[in-house]
């Protein structure tokens, strides 16, 4: 049986292959503690930020790059997450020709950073003063300072924002100011159009978040004119007189004319258009709305005014008198005469028509918040100050003038000659018709829902504070004509008549 021999060389070459082999070993377990532990340290990262916000691919991704972390960036690089999202930076600052993309290098105007957004991004607008008219048609996201001092302002002279249909956005740490909507006036007795949203339209998916609406207005318009009435008609002309006929031995006076009649009453002007409505002051919502943490203040919807009714139609004019029949006379052993008919008297012009009625005044809803969307929720929010006003009624149309006087008829020829034959007198003219009363008003509009109108879907408030808010009619605090849950909230001091 042969045996190896341990000699000093080959007991050092099986030592260091053995080392080698721990070494391997050592180094594998190393690396499998190291992912298991990187791994834990991740999920117990999210599970603690996810109180406050998801974690986003970017986050995750800055979390694996850091030192220590190299071992899981071969995995990430071969997942499906999506594209971080890109921030941008406004400030008053800032000039629009910019990047946009670091604080050093700001947007001046939000409306340039929105247009360089894509979906998903988030807008950062340094504190001050933004004279902005936005349309948000992206999933966005704008945060204002964290002081508070980040101001949307309308100028009073169109909406601060609107946000189109299929879009999500989130307004967070804004003030939205000083929005003012003006609804079309309508014409030829046409309704006036709505106005809508003065701070904010929502035909998305909104969260406002840590944010005011204030101090803005919408106008609803006003409605178009009744028409005027129409014109009476014309006297018909007084029949003429005959003649008198002298026959063989005797002649016969002329007959009278018959007498005109009066002209027709014009026809009825059209009413005048009612106002538009004023709807949601401060918030108009045809989509999804979610406001928490906000202040929804000094807002106010106006109706518009009715038209104005028409004015009464111009009275018809008289008619012509008939002209009077020729005299007549005969030689017959003497002189025979006759006298020839009067003629007709005219017709009287007739009454103009009555012009139109004013039209009714628009109503107004939502000074504050109008919801004719799907759902709106509310949570640790006050809702106050904002007031609705019913638009006026049109006023009444003026009266029509009158018609003009129909003329006298010509007399008939008289002739002398032995006896005296006599024309027929002219018919007499007929008289100017009166003008069509003016359109008399009808009535003004409604106001409901002072602080919060639902025309439709469902309203949640809870933790919130409701009061001050004033409508001319009906729900001074909250109109409801949806779905309404209210919890833990206060409703009082609201007013309405």
């Amino acid at each position: 049986m042969m045996r190896h021999l341990h000699t000093p060389d080959r007991d050092n070459a099986v030592r260091a292959k053995n080392n080698k082999m721990k070494t391997r070993h050592i180094l594998r377990l190393m690396v499998f503690i190291g992912l298991a532990l990187m791994i834990a340290l991740l999920g117990a990262g999210d599970r603690v930020g996810a109180m406050s916000q998801t974690p986003s691919a970017s986050g995750v991704a800055a979390r694996l790059a850091a030192p220590g972390n190299a071992l899981l960036m071969p995995a990430l690089a071969h997942s499906n997450s999506l594209p971080a999202a890109t921030a941008w930076y406004v400030a008053t600052t800032g000039d629009d020709g910019n990047s946009c993309q670091s604080a050093a290098a700001p947007c001046a105007t939000v409306a340039a950073a929105i247009g360089k957004a894509s979906n998903g991004d988030t807008i950062y607008i340094s504190a001050g003063l933004y004279h902005e008219h936005l349309t948000i048609n992206k999933n966005l996201t704008l945060r204002g300072s964290e002081s508070g001092d980040t101001i949307l302002d309308g100028s009073n002279n169109g909406r601060v924002v609107r946000i189109t249909a299929g879009h999500t956005v989130v307004l967070e740490t804004l003030i939205i100011q000083n929005g003012r909507v003006v609804g079309a006036n309508g014409s030829n007795g046409n309704n006036g159009a709505n106005g809508q949203g003065g701070g904010i339209y929502n035909a998305g998916t909104l969260t406002l978040l840590n944010s005011t609406v204030r101090s803005n207005t919408v106008i609803a318009g006003q409605g178009g004119a009744g028409s005027t009435g129409g014109t009476g008609g014309k006297g018909s002309d007084g029949g003429n007189g005959s003649n008198a006929s002298c026959g063989f031995s005797s002649c016969s006076d002329g007959s009278n004319g018959s007498n005109g009649s009066t002209g027709s009453t014009g026809s009825t002007g059209n009413r005048g258009g009612t106002g538009g409505q004023g709807q949601g002051g401060g918030i108009y919502n045809a989509g999804t709305l979610t406001v928490r943490n906000s202040t929804v203040t000094d807002n106010s919807a106006i109706g518009g005014r009715g038209g104005r009714g028409g004015n009464g139609g111009r009275g018809g004019n008289g008619g012509r008198g008939g002209n009077g029949g020729n005299g007549a006379y005969l030689w017959f052993f003497g002189a025979a005469c006759s006298d020839g008919g009067d003629g007709g008297a005219a017709g009287a012009g007739g009454s103009g028509g009555r012009g139109g009625y004013g039209g009714y005044g628009g109503l107004s809803r939502g000074g504050g918040l109008y919801n004719e969307g799907n759902n709106v929720a509310i949570s640790n929010s006050v809702v106050s100050h904002n007031s609705v006003s019913s638009g006026a009624v049109g006023a009444a149309g003026s009266k029509g003038p009158k018609g003009a006087y129909g003329s006298w008829g010509t007399p008939g020829t008289t002739y002398v000659d032995g006896c005296t034959a006599h024309g027929g007198s002219g018919g007499q003219f007929g008289s100017r018709g009166p003008g069509g009363n003016g359109g008399s008003s009808l009535g003004s509009g409604y106001a409901r829902g002072g602080g919060i109108e639902n025309a439709a879907g469902s309203l949640a408030v809870s933790a919130s504070f409701i009061y001050s808010n004033n409508a001319a009619n009906e729900g001074g605090g909250i109109h409801n004509w949806g779905a309404l849950t209210l919890s833990n909230s206060t409703v009082s001091g609201n007013s309405a008549r």
